[in-house]
């Protein structure tokens, strides 16, 4: 049996549209316009846009409440075409980081910000 090669990241995406190979991105753009603008600055996102997605066993999600675990996380980068507006992949890479638990608070007044008596 052949043994699988093993992935290393980061992975380049397309460098242009799948669908219509357009090379010019919207969200890069975006970023291109406002940093001009001085909204922001594009050096803030050195990777563009991406999904973030953890990857942890829900079943040892009591393990992950120490600051000092690091968990895999995939990063998929992202853009959309200027022309034809289809998403598509320009780069995945995965990463350990330290696991953050997010707490869930009380819930939200739901009466529009008013309280009642």
């Amino acid at each position: 049996m052949e043994e699988k090669e093993k992935m290393t990241f980061p992975l380049e995406g397309a460098s242009c549209c799948p669908n219509c190979q357009c090379e010019e991105r919207l969200l890069e753009n975006i970023l291109n316009q406002l940093d001009e603008e001085g909204i922001i600055f594009k050096a803030s996102f050195p990777n563009g846009f991406a999904f973030q997605i953890p990857l942890f066993d829900p079943k040892k999600a009591t393990a992950i409440l120490s600051p000092t675990i690091k968990i895999p996380t995939v990063y998929i980068r992202y853009d959309i075409c200027a022309e034809c507006k289809t998403i598509y992949c320009v780069g995945i890479n995965v990463v350990e980081q330290p696991a953050q638990v997010q707490f869930q608070g009380p819930p939200q007044n739901m009466s529009g910000g008013r309280s009642h008596p």
